[in-house]
């Protein structure tokens, strides 16, 4: 259990680190002190972009004097609160109307803001959408690490705390909708996100799969592929359990889950036994 543990940590620790879980999309700070949005490009490099209305908000923010304090909070206070509120408008917004039916507008009146604040913390709603995504992806991370010390010892009954863990924490529909619906609706720069997170659960998967399997001979390249099918099949069953409104038992969901986990994991000791693989 304890390698297991190690094992799980050591993956998170490494995907903390790629740029989708360390809001490296978020504003970047060059050298001359200007501010791009940027992404991660296929090659993992950051790309940047000059982001007009961005640098028009920071101008218009320094004209105020960084000590200066309003009702006890600092502007950097102020900023980081208004950030919050936007993050929480978005999941709201985009959960329940979608990606493509959202405007900045929509997303300011819902948190209360005007527009102008809007821009001070993100260069578009696709921005804005990538950091609600990687704001619930952390949640569900330090949800998941809080119960590694706690979970069952043999096998069987880790896979199932793990599933009903899960699954648990996909009950809430907008949650679901931002994770597997629309972040494939989005533009390039939501879909390179999207697919480095896809990447993130199929790694975790498949250090699931070694740790608990050590006669398992795949190579690590045949089962982050499988991890990739898991994380296909999963997300398939999560929209299916949303889009029906939960009306399904979550013994149920979670049951069937654990069929497919369970027939996975017995077909790759099959074919090492067989040397197949």
């Amino acid at each position: 259990m304890r390698d297991f543990a190690l094992h799980v940590r050591s993956i998170l620790a490494e995907c903390i680190r790629v740029s989708f879980l360390t809001n490296q999309q978020e504003s970047v700070i060059s050298a001359s002190g200007d501010e791009s949005q940027g992404m991660p490009s296929s090659s993992g490099s950051l790309q940047k972009k000059p982001v007009a209305k961005m640098v028009v908000a920071k101008a218009a923010r320094a004209k105020k004097t960084a000590e200066r304090n309003y009702g006890g909070l600092s502007e950097a206070d102020r900023v980081s609160a208004r950030r919050k509120r936007l993050l929480d408008a978005g999941f709201e917004v985009f959960g329940t109307l979608g990606i493509r039916g959202t405007t900045v507008r929509m997303v300011c009146k819902s948190a209360g803001l005007t527009e102008r604040y809007f821009y001070e913390s993100f260069a578009d709603s696709d921005a804005l959408f990538c950091a609600v995504y990687e704001r619930e992806l952390r949640v569900l991370q330090t949800l998941f690490v809080s119960h590694l010390p706690s979970l069952p010892i043999t096998l069987n009954e880790r896979i199932h705390a793990i599933l009903t863990i899960v699954f648990n924490s996909m009950r809430d529909s907008r949650r679901v909708r931002i994770f597997y619906v629309e972040a494939l609706a989005g533009s390039e720069q939501v879909q390179n996100m999207y697919h480095y997170s896809v990447r993130f659960q199929a790694q975790l998967s498949a250090t699931f799969i070694r740790a608990d399997n050590p006669a398992v001979t795949a190579s690590n390249d045949v089962l982050l592929q499988v991890g990739y099918a898991i994380n296909g099949a999963f997300s398939s069953l999560l929209v299916q359990w949303m889009r029906g409104g939960y009306t399904t038992p979550i013994e149920i969901v979670v049951s069937s889950a654990e069929i497919f986990v369970h027939g996975v994991m017995r077909e790759l000791l099959e074919r090492s036994r067989a040397g197949a693989s």
